[in-house]
């Protein structure tokens, strides 16, 4: 078994000195092109859901699961799990707001049907300005001329 020890040269380097000049010094020896560094990643609220989600829920909580639920542990349960059992319980009681929750998120929303009745007089009102009401020109048998010519 032969090891290869020398190294290979890529066809066509272009030293980049050559390439760009001086244009690669932007900065001195020993100067940062960021002094400040990279800027703190600002957390978001959903950010800090997801880990008060990711939490442990809360034993009294974990405790209650277990003892109404005798097949199931629930020992590893987090709060987003916890959560969406307690919703899921208050639905089944009859809290119409959780079982709206449920429904929306896992049926979908239920569409707004929104009903508009519009004559023909008022889109006209509403595409070009003109209320039914108003005379237009020529309506009255003038040119539409409301200048007094007076002799």
């Amino acid at each position: 078994m032969t090891i290869r020890t020398e190294t290979r040269k890529r066809k066509n380097k272009v030293n980049p000195i050559e390439r760009f000049g001086d244009k690669i010094h932007h900065w001195k020896p020993g100067e940062s092109g960021n002094p400040n560094g990279r800027p703190p990643i600002q957390k978001t609220i959903a950010d800090i859901l997801r880990r008060i989600g990711d939490e442990p829920a809360p034993r009294k909580f974990v405790k209650r699961l277990n003892e109404t639920n005798p097949h199931g542990n629930f020992d590893n349960l987090n709060n987003r799990d916890a959560i969406l059992y307690k919703t899921t319980y208050d639905a089944v009681d009859g809290n119409i707001c959780a079982r709206d929750f449920i429904v929306e998120r896992t049926e979908g929303k239920v569409a707004t049907l929104v009903k508009m009745n519009f004559n023909p007089e008022e889109i006209n009102f509403l595409l070009n300005g003109v209320h039914p009401d108003e005379p237009t020109a020529g309506s009255d048998g003038s040119n539409g001329d409301n200048d007094q010519h007076t002799a």
